[in-house]
């Protein structure tokens, strides 16, 4: 690879003698602001040889060096005018398709818009005008190319409606190693503000959930920008996600053992009371909060949901099959499919 840099200058001659007749009129404006100065005269600007215009010879600086290889792609390439400004920037790959970019406001500076591929080749050519004449610089670069990539899966999914206990669930098809890194790559835009924290189920999920339950109402927006990041042990984002979720009603469905009653509640009204086993004393399910991730018109849940068969003597099976039926407090109990009624209802267990 090979960098060309090239200046061309405007006529020097006239430009020296542009400057030498200025210096009689600076003189003269000095003294007529100085008036009789006691310090003596202002001092006098000479032309030792040296134009103004070889001071201001423009140039091309550029976040990339010519040549260099694993340049990371997660930035945007930079490009800038010193003693001038841009003219023309072009950005192609190895194919010849060009890269977009934009120019700021004052011209002076050149960004991509568009990321950079891994694994590729590049070449900028830029331009620099300014008062020293015009200079062209070109140079070529390869991206990074990473050993192994992994993409992310968000959910809830785009535009959903979901409950007061759904949390944001972000999985990678690859084990993750820097969890720390991929916690840094996930943003959570709440409106209004919501307080909360990631915790990881595995190494491959992480999820961000509110200190509490989610305000009705409340808008939340999800930003996972992996690509280009190392995830640990070599391991880089293959891609970036976004999602975009609402809150609905509060659904709150409470399992208290004491009464065996299953009791729902919408924002804080009774919608529904049902009777329910709890299940055998032998299993029993820990006091607290559980999400319910899945809805379902109808659903029998018995022992044989978790493999063993109601029919045996250490089976459960329900009394009636009259939908619905909630008998035991587990995390994947239903309720009624409601007007607002949405994923992650937050269930509590009390058990005696």
């Amino acid at each position: 690879m090979g960098q060309a840099t090239t200046v061309t200058r405007p006529y020097r001659g006239l430009f020296r003698r542009a400057v030498v007749a200025m210096v009689p009129a600076m003189m003269l404006g000095l003294t007529a602001c100085g008036g009789e100065d006691p310090k003596g005269a202002p001092p006098i600007i000479t032309d030792k040889g040296t134009p103004y215009g070889d001071l201001l010879v423009p140039r091309v600086n550029a976040s990339v060096t010519d040549g260099a290889v694993g340049v990371t792609v997660d930035a945007p390439v930079t490009v800038s005018a010193e003693n001038g400004v841009l003219g023309g920037v072009t950005m192609t790959n190895e194919q010849g398709v060009s890269v977009a970019g934009k120019f700021s406001a004052d011209g002076l500076t050149w960004s991509t818009t568009d990321p950079l591929d891994y694994n590729e080749q590049y070449t900028l050519n830029a331009q620099s005008l300014g008062l020293g004449g015009v200079a062209n610089r070109r140079l070529r670069f390869e991206t990074h190319s990473p050993a192994n990539l992994t993409m992310p899966y968000v959910l809830p999914n785009d535009g959903e409606v979901v409950g007061v206990g759904q949390p944001v669930a972000v999985r990678f098809d690859e084990n993750i190693s820097d969890r720390l890194a991929a916690q840094r790559a996930i943003t959570v835009k709440t409106n209004p503000p919501v307080e909360g924290a990631f915790y990881w189920l595995n190494n491959r999920e992480v999820r961000w959930r509110p200190a509490k339950y989610w305000k009705p109402g409340t808008s939340v927006d999800v930003t996972v920008n992996t690509y280009g990041v190392e995830l640990g042990d070599g391991l880089f984002g293959q891609g970036n996600v976004t999602t975009h979720f609402t809150i609905g009603d509060e659904v709150i469905a409470s399992a208290d053992d004491n009464t065996k009653t299953l009791t729902i509640r919408r924002n804080g009204e009774v919608v529904k009371a049902m009777p329910i086993s709890m299940g055998k004393n032998s299993s029993p399910t820990n006091n607290g909060v559980y999400i319910i991730g899945d809805r379902f018109d109808h659903m029998v849940m018995d022992s044989s949901t978790y493999g063993c068969r109601s029919t045996r003597p250490t089976g459960i099976a329900p009394k009636s099959t009259s939908p619905p039926r909630c008998p035991t407090a587990a995390s994947t109990c239903t309720v009624p499919r409601g007007r607002s009624a949405a994923r992650a209802t937050a269930m509590s267990a009390t058990a005696a």
